[in-house]
């Protein structure tokens, strides 16, 4: 059964551009295989530390590689509501935060594309997981970690991407 990952277009662009990073690296740790292989002695395994931890490169950015292919394979794309009455994937979330009375701006964006210091959450982080579906006026208490939090949802908007 394949698991389904959900992402915007900007968040598929990003992907997208994470994968070519990760391809870039493998590609240069492999051009440098020779020069490791080269920097012990004449066995090229075991007694040379620089072409073993070449070798485990090697296998740890193909492994990664071939993960976000599947992961790739099995994105399903998702259109940004215009006038979004619930939280979802592409909405920009103004709400207010009880336990630390202050108003918060999160949006909720795909598989992997969160990033802390834009305020973008991923769908399946445990916040997200917790305010998707609310609509405007919805009071949600929730437990993350041994925090207990108090969110109002003030306004959701369309992402703009």
């Amino acid at each position: 059964m394949n698991t389904k990952y959900y992402t915007t277009q900007a968040g598929y662009r990003r992907f997208i551009e994470k994968m070519k990073k990760v391809a870039e690296r493998y590609d240069s740790i492999v051009a440098s295989n020779e020069d490791a292989a080269d920097s012990g002695d004449n066995s090229v395994w075991h007694d040379n530390f620089a072409y073993e931890e070449n070798q485990r490169q090697m296998h740890q950015w193909s492994q990664r590689f071939h993960t976000m292919e599947e992961i790739k394979r099995n994105f399903i794309v998702v259109d940004i509501d215009p006038n979004p009455e619930s939280v979802k994937i592409g909405c920009e979330v103004v709400l207010y935060d009880h336990s630390e009375d202050k108003e918060k701006i999160f949006t909720i964006v795909g598989y992997d594309d969160g990033d802390p210091e834009r305020n973008r959450i991923s769908y399946n982080s445990p916040l997200a997981k917790a305010i998707l579906g609310a609509g405007v006026g919805d009071l949600l208490k929730f437990k993350i970690g041994d925090m207990i939090k108090e969110l109002e949802i003030f306004e959701i908007r369309p992402l703009k991407e």
